[in-house]
């Protein structure tokens, strides 16, 4: 290096120690990334009004959910937003996304009609991260209520409350007809049954 700089004037020498402190300076410093991943999600039902109701968090039932979700993370600091999509019917694997360290609030929300097909819910939360990997638990709460009939011999089933009607929709995986009911809902289930019945098989 000694020799470099002897073919140099000396004013040359200062301007290249100049231009490399610039340089130096400029570029930004790296930030911290961590991995935050979840694998499921625990849903927790709003007690409904009616005393009646029988759904609870441990029910039997597959419940049914929209393809695709989103789970959205702002930064409590600067309120950049990171979107990571995912399928609430399919956790075989955990989902995954790649954020700079930092204090976030977090939320997912799949609205719903006053009745729907899937079931809606809502999650909200905040979190720290501060190391590689941090793994999160969706709590997720949920005012709707599940109505279920049997399809022996059911044509059709439907609800109306004087302004409109929605039809309940075959649950692929029971012998159930069902719809989702926002909790407070005052409506009538209608049953249409065929006119004539199937003949037994021998």
């Amino acid at each position: 290096m000694k020799k470099l700089f002897k073919n140099f004037p000396l004013p040359v020498v200062l301007v290249l120690f100049s231009l490399y402190s610039c340089e130096q300076e400029d570029q930004p410093l790296p930030s911290l990334q961590g991995s935050i991943r979840f694998g499921g999600i625990s849903l927790n039902f709003v007690p409904m009004a009616s005393p009646g109701s029988r759904i609870t968090g441990n029910s039997p039932w597959s419940h049914v959910f929209p393809n695709s979700a989103n789970l959205v993370f702002i930064d409590k600091n600067t309120g950049q937003q990171y979107v990571l999509e995912y399928n609430p019917s399919d956790f075989s694997a955990p989902y995954s996304i790649a954020l700079p360290y930092g204090d976030y609030e977090y939320h997912s929300v799949i609205e719903g009609g006053i009745y729907s097909d899937f079931l809606p819910y809502e999650a909200r939360g905040e979190i720290s991260l501060a190391s590689q990997t941090l793994d999160i638990s969706l709590e997720a709460e949920t005012d709707y209520g599940l109505v279920t009939v049997k399809d022996q011999y059911l044509e059709k089933a439907s609800f109306s409350d004087g302004e409109r009607e929605s039809d309940l929709v075959e649950h692929q995986d029971s012998n159930y007809w069902y719809s989702y009911v926002k909790g407070g809902t005052k409506t009538r289930l209608n049953r249409n049954l065929y006119s004539v019945l199937p003949s037994a098989e021998n």
